[in-house]
């Protein structure tokens, strides 16, 4: 990810804000305090989705570097779930619903990244795949069996 710098001032105020040194960043992202220090010219971050976590964490405490943060980085808070659309409801992408909870987000950034996508196409192919599964009569904990230890190939 290209970091502006921009983005990196607005990524070491929020890291002041939370009180976040490299290993704190580290726990925040869920990476090793190494993978934090080998990406320190970047603000410590390596994909979209580290800015997002930063920005999530950041919002609940100081809203406003929130948004320089996320206007920084070409995002939105309001695209990110964080803040309500005009019309009052929250979501990602173009469908209203309730705001996803950081859990679920987190979940989401975490298929993003491995796929190598964004937050909106995760989202889409993991709301997919649950509505199949449900179609098909597959419990959340068979999912999760059949996840952890695949039989057999694609």
């Amino acid at each position: 990810m290209y970091v502006s710098s921009e983005l990196k001032t607005w990524l070491m105020e929020a890291r002041f804000e939370l009180g976040l040194d490299n290993a704190g960043l580290a726990a925040l992202l869920g990476v090793s305090l190494r993978t934090v220090e080998r990406h320190s010219a970047a603000g410590g971050v390596r994909y979209e989705a580290d800015v997002r976590k930063v920005i999530r964490a950041l919002h609940p405490k100081n809203a406003a570097l929130a948004k320089k943060l996320a206007e920084a980085a070409g995002m939105d808070l309001v695209a990110l779930g964080l803040e309500p659309r005009p019309d009052g409801t929250f979501g990602m992408g173009p469908q209203a619903g309730p705001a996803l909870s950081s859990e679920v987000m987190a979940i989401v950034d975490a298929v993003a990244e491995a796929l190598g996508v964004g937050p909106e196409v995760a989202l889409r192919g993991i709301a997919a795949a649950f509505t199949t599964a449900r179609k098909l009569g597959f419990s959340l904990e068979t999912l999760e069996e059949t996840f952890r230890a695949p039989r057999g190939g694609w």
